[in-house]
């Protein structure tokens, strides 16, 4: 087994011959992986999802844009989240609103709002902020600050063409953006927990139980993963009140309420569910790869695979002989 952090270097060690199987081929890089003549390609969908963080932490500078609500829905009706999945990832994602996957039990459309693309949407809720967009000039303005958001993303193949695509379609509303790629993984860490950015892409794998609180209650904003900096009192006591209750009837109440919350604030945009894709030299004998929901998944049919082979014509004795 081959550890790789480098997307482009996992490709050149298929074309070198030296992997067999990769286990999760880059989105970006699938044409190229496609391209390929002997390789097979198993496509599954998975538990994990991208979302774009909203640093809502007022302590660190009160006046920051994305402490609005309407900024945050403003961006949200910005992203044309379908041409990134199809421009950026080569259809290799879903579309979804929310903090719970479509299906999950804890999941409920009704009290979830879909944010399709809406330049409508985006100028009032902008204008409702006050962030206007003056004739000629690049970005939008309120008083005599321009709307320049600082985007920070680990600098994956993947996230940093999300990234690019993300940088693009906020120019085309008048939302510029620094965009912070980090490379090294501990680093990136550490800007996300001290919140030293306005707008994040984090990748999210759920459990299968809809437990969030280590995400979004308040405890999460110091010893957690509540990015985010989301100080909801309501939602962190639903979270807190549905972790200690076991009937599923019961508990969906304070999720209901957790989610009511999470829509009318708006921390995070979730942009998509990962698409995973396997690649596998044709070379491997007898192999077969089914739905990959886990890592030992990829391994179900293991014992029957091999590599080479010839046919041996043996001489049997006769009869006679014997």
């Amino acid at each position: 087994m081959h550890f790789l952090s480098d997307d482009a270097a996992l490709l050149d060690g298929y074309r070198a011959d030296a992997i067999q199987l990769i286990s999760e081929v880059s989105p970006v890089l699938l044409p190229d992986y496609a391209a390929e003549p002997d390789i097979r390609l198993f496509t599954s969908l998975t538990r994990p999802y991208t979302e774009l963080l909203f640093n809502l932490d007022s302590t660190q500078q009160p006046d920051r844009p994305t402490n609005s609500v309407s900024v945050r829905k403003a961006i949200a009706y910005a992203l044309d989240r379908g041409a990134l999945v199809d421009g950026t990832l080569n259809g290799q994602g879903v579309v979804f609103d929310g903090p719970y996957l479509p299906d999950s039990w804890a999941y409920d459309e009704t009290l979830i709002t879909r944010y399709a693309f809406d330049l409508g949407q985006v100028t009032v809720l902008f204008d409702e902020a006050g962030w206007g967009w003056p004739e000629g000039q690049p970005f939008r303005q309120r008083d005599n600050d321009q709307l320049i958001l600082t985007l920070l993303a680990y600098d994956s193949a993947t996230h940093r063409a999300l990234a690019e695509n993300i940088t693009s379609q906020l120019a085309n509303v008048g939302v510029g953006v620094n965009l912070q790629l980090v490379s090294d993984w501990e680093q990136f860490l550490e800007l996300l927990s001290t919140r030293q950015f306005d707008l994040a892409l984090a990748d999210v794998t759920p459990t299968y139980d809809p437990d969030l609180y280590d995400f979004w209650s308040q405890e999460a904003i110091v010893r957690g993963q509540n990015y985010a900096g989301w100080n909801n009192r309501r939602a962190s006591e639903a979270l807190e009140s549905g972790r200690q209750t076991i009937a599923e009837s019961d508990r969906e109440v304070y999720y209901d309420t957790f989610l009511r919350q999470f829509d009318a604030d708006l921390p995070a945009l979730t942009l998509y569910r990962h698409i995973n894709t396997v690649g596998l030299s044709s070379g491997v004998q007898e192999a077969e790869i089914g739905r990959v929901a886990t890592s030992r998944d990829l391994f179900q049919t293991f014992a029957s695979w091999f590599f080479r082979y010839r046919d041996v014509t043996v001489a049997c004795p006769s009869p006679e002989a014997e």
